[in-house]
């Protein structure tokens, strides 16, 4: 889990992060403030656009999203929401909230 985070720990995506879904499954991140761009596997093109959709997200919520759509364990679904909460917040495409659901 990034650091700093609890598994009631709400993340969200940033406002500024453009996504486009490619044909194969994966899809781009465009930051409209920076310019740059994020090429994303079809694993993290999925999180990406339920971070999206669900608006606020536990990496616990994202796990369990990652293993109903991929055949993979939880203990590599959490790694890999893991590792990818770390970029799309060190890049400023996602934000770690103060509230936790339970509040």
């Amino acid at each position: 889990m990034p650091a700093g985070s609890s598994d009631e720990t709400i993340f969200t995506a940033v406002d500024q992060a453009v996504f486009a879904g490619l044909q194969d499954g994966e899809g781009v991140i465009v930051d409209t403030k920076s310019a740059f761009y994020f090429g994303l596997n079809k694993t993290a093109a999925f999180l990406w656009e339920t971070l999206q959709k669900v608006k606020a997200i536990t990496a616990a919520q994202l796990t369990d999203a990652l293993c109903g759509r991929f055949e993979v364990t939880r203990e590599r679904a959490a790694h890999d929401v893991e590792e990818f909460l770390a970029h799309v917040i060190e890049y400023g495409l996602a934000k770690r909230c103060e509230n936790s659901l339970n509040k």
